[in-house]
């Protein structure tokens, strides 16, 4: 328990260390003006299509678990949420852990199960942004180290998903014979069966649909943050500052990528030729109004369930 409070508390710390050194570098009082500048019909635009966003999330994992077991869509949506929801208080990526172990424990299926659904819900957003943002690495202007992120993780979602995929079809044989199989080939047996909906045409092309329109909404979500604040949001920018978000998110080292995100925005904004005071104003009003539907419908869809454990295991 020591050990977990610990982590927790180095990674707020490193959180609100990396948020302090960019205020420190950066005009903290010009960042306060453009803040109280801020277009409220912007952040509430945001803050609606994160609802959207977030029911997309919940529908395209419902499809990928109802491939190996029944389940209600609701069980998918809430947990969805509630997994994002423990991602804003604890590093690692917990959440998506968490949410796999409370839908074992819901519907009977295996923990390895369940958690190989999450894996699979995770690639689909990885290869879609990655397709989305590919055709933009065309484009002259940019600065070289904004096109290797994508480089790296188009190698890493195709990698995973080709093991994953590679490893079911190696293993859907024993699917009827696990009695007498070991302990880890049970465990990779249930885990690649999480991928089924990957080689079914019709569940794969609902989830990439699902996939497209969410990263529809974020794009929206970052045009709206970015104008909130003054900065003109054409969806080339956009798309670059969403796949730094994400670069920034999948290095989980501080809960909800608080710091590492408004750095990452910062960072491109100000390649692109955008003033850092505004991109990091920019950065603090995409994360608030992104972070604010997700704790509230944490605390609503937690309240009374066993979040105490989830968020332990």
């Amino acid at each position: 328990m020591k050990k977990k409070v610990l982590i927790h508390a180095v990674s707020w710390i490193l959180s609100l260390g990396i948020i302090a050194v960019l205020l420190w570098l950066l005009d903290a009082r010009k960042i306060v003006h453009v803040l109280a500048g801020t277009s409220l019909p912007a952040v509430a635009g945001i803050m609606a299509l994160i609802v959207v966003m977030l029911a997309f999330k919940g529908v395209r994992w419902w499809i990928i678990v109802r491939t190996r077991t029944a389940v209600s869509l609701w069980t998918c949506v809430r947990l969805s949420i509630v997994g994002l929801f423990i991602n804003a208080f604890i590093p690692l990526r917990g959440g998506d852990v968490a949410r796999g172990l409370v839908l074992s424990r819901e519907t009977g299926m295996t923990r390895a199960l369940a958690l190989g659904t999450v894996a699979l819900d995770k690639l689909f957003d990885m290869i879609t942004l990655v397709v989305l943002v590919i055709p933009l690495l065309f484009l002259g202007g940019l600065p070289e180290w904004i096109r290797w992120p994508p480089v790296i993780t188009v190698g890493a979602a195709a990698v995973l998903l080709a093991v994953g995929v590679l490893l079911r079809l190696r293993m859907r044989r024993r699917d009827d014979d696990l009695e007498d199989a070991s302990w880890l080939v049970r465990v990779l047996t249930r885990f690649a069966a999480g991928f089924d909906s990957a080689l079914r045409p019709g569940p794969a092309a609902l989830c990439t649909l699902l996939s497209v329109l969410t990263y529809a909404t974020l794009l929206g979500t970052m045009m709206l943050g970015l104008m909130s604040v003054g900065i003109h949001a054409d969806p080339g920018t956009s798309i670059i500052c969403i796949l730094a978000v994400e670069f920034a998110a999948g290095i989980p080292v501080t809960p909800s990528a608080a710091g590492t995100m408004h750095g990452a925005i910062v960072a491109v904004l100000a390649a692109l030729g955008k003033d850092p005071d505004t991109a990091m104003s920019a950065a603090v009003v995409y994360h608030a109004a992104q972070i604010l539907p997700i704790l509230v419908l944490g605390v609503v869809l937690t309240r009374g369930t066993a979040l105490e454990q989830a968020a332990d295991k």
